[in-house]
């Protein structure tokens, strides 16, 4: 969004969702929000919103749809950017009169401490909730300049996530309950203006105090038992509890987030691949025997290592993919509750890689200088086909028994089903979306 409402920008878009398109992927995650101070800010002050910046908006839904492309939205960041809670922070003590300090994540871990810290006041301050809720209604009910379609009535949208990776720290206030019971009253207020579309608990997928799996998670659906499953490191006090945060009614979708390389920094390559297959299992079983609903694992990575490039040997990044996008497939032909993955992040050629886990996508043969990007490419681009060759060749369950019924169908609509017809769910959200 905020590189569409820049004209110089705008093609990157474009190319990326072009990318995309070529490569068979079919859902993409993004930000619906810029807040503050920023460039290209779709709120720079609170209930202020740029027009120019919501018609980028609109125009990256045009262009997705008419590229067969959907897209989850992230309605607010834990972190700094692109604003995040710590900005409504900010707004709330400045209108309260009471010292505003700064939000941004700094490079030392007490700085990161602290902005985490303020943003964790987000939660339970009423003048951040009564914006945000402003936000939210202002967004949803929002008619697309380019499509004439309302945002809660456009199927291009799959659904909404009230936030990213929520946690909460160091707040005194914070405790076991406050991220559950946020997700559920948030989630409610976005049904309540949007009946259509599904709503997503996008976290990273830590487990709370009694809720973290043994370390040996057996997952013979997927092929075998592994070793791991738990947290990488203590997770005692970010306020987090995968099954209660995700357990709220209103959330349709659970996700979990896997980053081995950020987690696990002192670990082995090897030992790194065996937590993630873990991880990703423990999150598949807790879907599937507690929570009773369908699991994305929404964002996934690995670093590509310094200096290598398209022609290199095979890395530690592609043997990463390849056991991720293995184990997911694994899942999906059990019938396990796994309706898809994402990686993390695809971008333009001329984007820089900031944080060494963006994948260049060229839908054009050309060269990619910043990283193996190719070669992971080509394993994004196997997986997508190995996805829709299990979808189709599973049965379609359709309405009424009528495969063109079914088609008509958004996938808000399929998932409303009761929990008891999980696995008809889940079919559908396969069969139509093709989500990876």
């Amino acid at each position: 969004m905020t590189r569409a409402a820049d004209p110089s920008t705008l093609p990157d878009v474009i190319s990326v969702l072009d990318d995309l398109q070529a490569a068979g992927i079919t859902v993409v995650r993004t930000w619906a929000f810029a807040d503050g101070p920023q460039w290209s800010a779709l709120q720079p002050s609170p209930g202020v919103f740029d027009e120019n910046v919501f018609c980028a908006l609109d125009r990256v839904i045009a262009e997705a749809g008419a590229r067969g492309i959907r897209i989850l939205f992230n309605l607010i960041n834990f972190w700094s950017n692109y604003g995040g809670m710590g900005q409504y922070v900010a707004w709330s003590r400045e209108a309260q009169g009471l010292p505003t300090t700064t939000h941004s994540l700094g490079e030392k871990k007490e700085e990161q401490t602290s902005a985490a810290a303020i943003a964790s006041e987000f939660y339970q301050d009423p003048w951040c909730q009564s914006t945000f809720l402003n936000f939210l209604k202002t967004l949803i009910l929002r008619t697309n300049t380019l499509t004439g379609v309302v945002y809660r009535d456009d199927p291009t949208i799959l659904g909404f996530a009230p936030a990213n990776e929520p946690q909460c720290l160091c707040d005194p206030g914070c405790h076991g309950s406050t991220i559950a019971t946020w997700i559920h009253r948030t989630a409610a207020e976005i049904k309540k203006f949007d009946s259509n579309h599904l709503v997503f608990m996008d976290c990273e997928g830590f487990w709370g105090p009694g809720g973290q799996p043994s370390m040996t998670c057996t997952s013979s659906g997927a092929g075998g038992t592994t070793t791991g499953g738990g947290n990488p490191y203590d997770c005692t006090y970010n306020g987090c509890d995968f099954t209660a945060d995700c357990a709220s009614n209103y959330i349709d979708v659970a996700c979990c987030h896997l980053y081995p390389d950020l987690w696990l920094q002192d670990a082995s390559e090897q030992s790194r691949l065996e937590f993630a297959v873990g991880w990703l299992d423990a999150h598949v079983e807790a879907c599937a025997n507690i929570l009773r609903k369908p699991l994305i694992l929404s964002e996934f990575g690995k670093q590509r290592a310094v200096g290598t490039n398209s022609n290199s040997i095979t890395t530690a990044r592609e043997v990463y993919f390849q056991a991720i996008f293995n184990r997911c497939l694994n899942h999906m032909q059990q019938g396990r509750p796994l309706a898809g993955s994402m990686f993390w992040t695809a971008a333009a050629k001329s984007y820089p890689d900031y944080d060494g886990f963006t994948i260049y996508l060229p839908h054009k043969k050309q060269e990619i200088d910043q990283g193996e990007g190719d070669s992971v490419a080509e394993l994004i681009k196997d997986h997508a086909i190995a996805v829709q060759k299990l979808n189709e060749s599973q049965v379609d369950v359709g309405v009424g028994g009528s495969r063109e019924a079914g088609k008509k169908l958004t996938i808000a609509h399929m998932v409303s089903r009761t929990k008891e017809k999980l696995e008809s769910k889940l079919d559908e959200i396969r069969k139509k979306l093709s989500v990876y």
